[in-house]
């Protein structure tokens, strides 16, 4: 009960704020696609499709100096197996939800079908 009550109150807001449908569109596929992301372990053996192991959106490396990741450093793997700087991809995908690299959607909607509102 009180989630349907949570949830009207949602739908007066966005009626209120009169926010077009794309923008929810939008942020709802921004969102799933961030909660898409997968963390990644960087070894030496990593395999990727960018040359030098390097980020193929910054084009740093992944770590460059041989010492852990740091935090703003720390890598993701989309759902098409490509890996990237989380703060990169992240970026990335506040202009597309595909991949940099094959253009693949960064999530599915079945995997996504619930409802992802603007907060």
């Amino acid at each position: 009960r009180a989630y349907a009550n949570l949830n009207e109150m949602l739908q007066m807001l966005e009626e209120f704020l009169d926010i077009p449908k794309e923008q929810m569109e939008i942020s709802r596929r921004q969102t799933a696609a961030v909660l898409a992301l997968e963390d990644v372990v960087v070894d030496q053996s990593t395999e990727s499709d960018c040359k030098d192991q390097s980020c193929c959106i910054c084009l740093n490396d992944y770590d460059s100096d041989g010492e852990e990741t740091e935090v703003e450093e720390r890598m993701v793997k989309l759902p098409c197996s490509h890996q990237f700087h989380e703060d990169c991809v992240i970026d990335w995908f506040n202009t597309s939800t595909t991949c940099p690299l094959c253009r693949k959607p960064a999530f599915t909607e079945q995997d996504w079908s619930f409802d992802v509102s603007i907060h």
